[in-house]
């Protein structure tokens, strides 16, 4: 893993290929060069360009990085009170510059940086977020378009059920199906018809006549 000291290495201006890391460091204690207080990385395909806080030790808070995406614009500031990660853009350049801040002496601050790559076309979490809300609003739609379908089929198939079931009734089917006799004993039809007359009787023996 290469070093780059800021106040002692000069005019860095560095390509950092996917997967590469460095390492970023300052020692307040040691000789520094005004002139060597800036440095600059590209990153080399449709990566990002990270540098994440290992060390930051500046009791005096004399030390102010400035972190700037030059392609996007995005800056960023490490301080005693906050140093924490900071991405460029896909395919960005990263500068960082070292300055004191207040006019204060920067002989008890040291500094550990660890720049590396990372991948972005992996979604971050705001993308997971975006997603998440997403899947949530079509949840929320879905659902009740789900049961509101279901009850829509359920009552259509009991309405033909009984639409059926009322058919085969008035054509004078049971209910197993089977058709009663058309003349049965206590058919309605039977009972509505008038009586026929019994018939008339003849005797074999006629009466003698008289003369």
């Amino acid at each position: 893993m290469c070093s780059e000291a800021l106040g002692v290495d000069c005019d860095v201006n560095q390509d950092v290929p996917f997967g590469r890391n460095k390492v970023i460091t300052f020692n307040g204690s040691a000789p520094l060069n005004v002139s060597c207080n800036d440095m600059t990385f590209r990153s080399t395909d449709q990566h990002m360009l990270c540098i994440r806080n290992q060390i930051f030790q500046d009791p005096d808070c004399a030390v102010s990085l400035l972190l700037n995406d030059t392609k996007s614009g995005q800056v960023e500031t490490f301080t005693c009170n906050k140093a924490e990660t900071f991405c460029t853009k896909p395919n960005g350049t990263l500068h960082i510059q070292f300055s004191p801040r207040d006019n204060k002496s920067p002989s008890d601050a040291l500094l550990n940086l660890i720049l590396y790559t990372k991948n972005g076309t992996l979604p971050g979490k705001e993308d997971d977020k975006k997603d998440w809300e997403l899947l949530t609003i079509l949840l929320r739609t879905l659902i009740p378009l789900f049961f509101f379908l279901v009850f829509g089929v359920v009552s259509v198939v009991c309405i033909y059920m009984q639409r059926k079931k009322r058919r085969a009734q008035y054509m004078g089917k049971s209910a197993d199906g089977s058709t009663p006799t058309p003349f049965s004993f206590g058919s309605p039809a039977l009972e509505n018809y008038p009586t026929a007359p019994p018939p008339q009787q003849f005797s074999s023996f006629e009466p003698a006549k008289s003369y």
